[in-house]
């Protein structure tokens, strides 16, 4: 793990404990080259600490590219607060004892929401640094711009596959319907798609029935087999693999989830099956763009937002075009753009 921290030039990776409260967490710093490195904090149980140690340095140089292929002044990084079931929380005192630690990192490291985080957890690290952003006090929620970029997303897919961006009467598959995928859903709903969905949470599944008119909902197992132009991986990492991706009939997968392919063997599996590919950190990074646009002094927030959203389209636009021209995976291409924005 060491080594693999030196050649995949890692500037810091910081590992922290605080017994009063529990916290064992881990700060991954990919890269400050085009600023300080911003990523979110995901409070998740692991099964090991190599485990966790694996997610967040993924986690972390996706950042780096996610920043890089929008366009932002900003680096790569991320953090992960390990949970123990069987440890009681003060979730407050958690939060603050990470906060403190994130103020140790002097603004190398900026926080923000992520898997198993709020924007009300936010708030409480801003109480002890100013090194975080998403706070639900002052800015809000980032996951409908998340959900926008997707969905701008799925509609360059469907403009090649198609010939228009219109996804209504367009069946789209969302695996997990948590703060991403709920959005999604209920946009994709708005514009008269067949939405099917489906999540390990019993509370989520609830919540969709309540606020997504006409959706359907199907065993976590089954949503990989289900009839769709489009499958949208919302929830975990590593799902797109060599027992799931011959499961597939959709001919798009495009999603929020962060490090959705297991192995750069899955990419030959999409081209065997026909699937387009729209990489998850060119796609997923409207929440970045909101985040990012709390530090920027712009007279309207929303429409820049928007402006860079629209961007990130275009891009995606060139990587399918190139994808079809060249043969080459739409991950390598996003890649390369975004390495020529790092240059």
């Amino acid at each position: 793990m060491i080594k693999k921290l030196f050649e995949e030039e890692f500037e810091e990776v910081v590992f922290f404990s605080n017994p009063r409260t529990n916290l064992e967490c881990i700060i991954a710093v990919h890269s400050t080259k085009r600023g300080p490195a911003l990523g979110g904090c995901r409070f998740w149980h692991y099964s090991s600490y190599e485990d966790a140690l694996i997610d967040v340095l993924r986690l972390a140089k996706g950042m780096t590219y996610k920043a890089a292929a929008a366009g932002l002044d900003l680096g790569g990084g991320k953090s992960v607060i390990i949970k123990n079931p069987s440890v009681n929380y003060s979730r407050r005192e958690l939060m603050r004892s990470f906060g403190e630690c994130v103020n140790k990192l002097q603004g190398r490291y900026i926080t923000a929401e992520d898997m198993g985080t709020t924007t009300d957890d936010m708030d409480v690290i801003s109480e002890v640094t100013p090194f975080v952003r998403g706070c639900g006090k002052v800015k809000g929620d980032p996951s409908p711009f998340t959900a926008k970029g997707v969905f701008y997303a799925i509609q360059v897919g469907f403009r090649l596959l198609f010939g228009s961006e219109d996804v209504s009467g367009k069946t789209i598959a969302i695996q997990g319907l948590g703060a991403v995928g709920l959005k999604l859903a209920k946009i994709l709903a708005d514009s008269g798609s067949y939405v099917i969905g489906t999540d390990v949470s019993s509370e989520a599944v609830e919540r969709a029935h309540e606020q997504i008119n006409g959706i359907k909902i199907v065993s976590p197992e089954e949503i990989y087999k289900v009839d769709a132009d489009c499958f949208s991986p919302c929830a975990g990492g590593a799902i797109l693999n060599s027992s799931t991706i011959p499961l597939l009939k959709a001919k798009l997968v495009a999603g929020a989830a962060n490090n959705q392919i297991s192995s750069p063997e899955c990419f030959e599996l999409f081209k065997q099956k026909g699937i387009l590919y729209a990489p998850d950190f060119l796609i997923n990074c409207g929440g970045l763009i909101k985040v990012a646009s709390e530090s920027l002094d712009v007279s309207d927030t929303e429409d820049w937002i928007n402006q860079k959203l629209l961007s990130i389209k275009e891009k995606l636009l060139w990587v399918f075009e190139e994808h079809i021209k060249s043969g080459k995976s739409t991950e390598q291409l996003a890649i390369q753009l975004a390495q020529s924005e790092l240059a």
